[in-house]
């Protein structure tokens, strides 16, 4: 999950197809952190391997990142200062 007030986040992060990242469902809602802000929750799977680069790009455009996994030990909260 991930959050950011820029317009358009939705449609640069589907971008993230060009790592070849299977996505399955995008939700977005308002955050409530701030409301000015939206969170978007994004399932995905890594069968094809490119999925630490996306993350890797998604972090360094968003405010904080969680990645949820039951494969992968990258599941820490980042803020990445943005």
């Amino acid at each position: 999950m991930y959050f950011s007030k820029q317009p358009g986040e939705l449609q640069s992060r589907q971008r993230l197809l060009k790592f070849n990242v299977n996505l399955h469902h995008i939700e977005s809602r308002p955050s409530k952190q701030c409301l000015q802000d939206f969170d978007f929750f994004v399932s995905c799977d890594n069968k094809t391997g490119g999925l630490r680069e996306a993350l890797d790009e998604i972090r360094g455009k968003s405010k904080y990142l969680a990645v949820l996994s039951r494969g992968s030990d990258d599941t820490t909260g980042i803020d990445s200062g943005n």
